[in-house]
């Protein structure tokens, strides 16, 4: 969608590309399944979390924040929700908020790869940060 200055009022990409992409139509067809599944089971943080990565991945930036957020509503313990929306986060400049979910990803993680992920990611946050 561009305005009448021919600029962009898209969100732009996030960047969440897989090298093997998959094509729109198989990438729209698992987030329906992941949608019907959400319904089918609303009480879990783990499909609300895959929810908010295929959205993300479609650069559907709103709904994939209100998968994240959802995620966490269900279980704030959560690692991967947190860090996935950290992430989001980030690549969306909020830094602050970044900054607040990287850390509670890293209180949480419970193994020496999600602990080096989160210190990774927190790091990348306050390199931005410093550099405002």
């Amino acid at each position: 969608m561009s305005s009448a200055n021919g600029t962009s009022n898209r969100v732009p990409s996030l960047g969440w590309r897989q090298t093997n992409p998959k094509s729109p139509a198989k990438l729209a067809e698992y987030i329906q399944f992941l949608e019907e599944a959400c319904r089918q089971e609303p009480h879990s943080a783990d499909l609300r979390t895959c929810l908010g990565i295929a959205q993300a991945t479609n650069d559907d930036v709103w709904k994939s924040m209100d998968s994240f957020e959802a995620a966490i509503g269900l279980d704030g313990g959560h690692f991967f929700a947190r860090f996935k929306y950290a992430e989001l986060l980030l690549q969306l400049g909020l830094l602050d908020c970044a900054e607040d979910q990287a850390s509670k990803a890293l209180e949480l993680a419970n193994s020496n790869w999600q602990v080096c992920m989160a210190r990774r990611q927190l790091k990348d946050v306050w390199h931005l940060i410093r550099k405002r």
